[in-house]
């Protein structure tokens, strides 16, 4: 049997930073420290200590750190993520950690959710939002797929109105957001930071405003840039009203067309 040094250095390069049973560490030299734990500890308390009941989907996996943590607690996980070597990592940690009864991978993108109508009670979509090309067409897909809470997490704006905190990631005043209030998503190619993956910065009102839209209610904010959203029942999401001709064509879905009727002559 390999050891497992060989076997991290063999699926490397780790972007999260895991802590296996055996007391090694997947990513201890991550530029951002013990990352992602130390956002897991910002929530983690408010989590059921018993997660059996649950199921989860964790989109945009990566090595698995939230499905792991939540299958640690007993919930039924579905983790995904297009990167074949995020899902190798995932389930090797998932082995290692003993949960690998509890999860299932698979590869495949966000909008590939849009082929299934299956609904979890908790959806985990973290430090995703920002890297995609079509955001809000996710949200829209993402939408259907939530039964009780839906945790989000991005990069947030350098000047984020709503609670005065700033990271920072070394970007410029160009990015900054003015204005108190003020629903800003800017797109910020190639300089976030020097990261052509990351297209977009938010602010919270911008985030809020973007989940209302997608028919949820903001419930709580346990940390910077981190939010949990329920579904509204009063707030139907725009794809279900006026924007539902628009969602389907996107989605590749049959939508009823209306012909145009021209007024029979005088």
């Amino acid at each position: 049997m390999k050891e497992i040094i060989t076997i991290m250095e063999e699926l490397s390069p780790w972007y999260h930073n895991i802590h296996l049973p055996s007391g090694e560490q997947t990513a201890p030299q991550h530029p951002l420290g013990d990352f992602p734990n130390f956002i897991w500890k910002k929530f983690s308390g408010t989590m059921p200590v018993d997660m059996s009941p649950y199921t989860v989907l964790d989109i945009g996996c990566n090595s698995g750190f939230y499905a792991i943590e939540c299958a640690k607690r007993g919930a039924a996980v579905t983790a995904i993520d297009p990167d074949i070597r995020c899902i190798e990592q995932a389930r090797w940690v998932a082995e290692e950690s003993g949960v690998s009864d509890k999860i299932t991978f698979h590869q495949m993108q966000v909008y590939d959710l849009v082929k299934t109508t299956r609904k979890f009670d908790i959806v985990f979509f973290m430090g995703l939002f920002y890297q995609l090309r079509y955001p809000l067409l996710a949200m829209d897909i993402i939408t259907e797929k939530v039964k009780k809470l839906l945790i989000f997490q991005s990069l947030n704006s350098a000047n984020d109105t709503e609670d005065g905190l700033v990271y920072d990631f070394g970007y410029t005043r160009e990015h900054d957001i003015e204005g108190i209030g003020w629903q800003d998503m800017t797109f910020a190619e190639n300089t976030f930071p020097g990261d052509p993956a990351n297209m977009w910065l938010l602010n919270s009102p911008a985030v809020k405003a973007i989940f209302r839209n997608a028919g949820f209610k903001f419930n709580s904010s346990p940390g910077h840039g981190i939010f949990f959203f329920e579904p509204d029942q009063d707030n139907l999401p725009v794809t279900r009203i006026w924007n539902e001709p628009e969602y389907l064509s996107a989605t590749g879905k049959e939508w009823r067309k209306k012909k145009e009727t021209t007024p029979a002559p005088p």
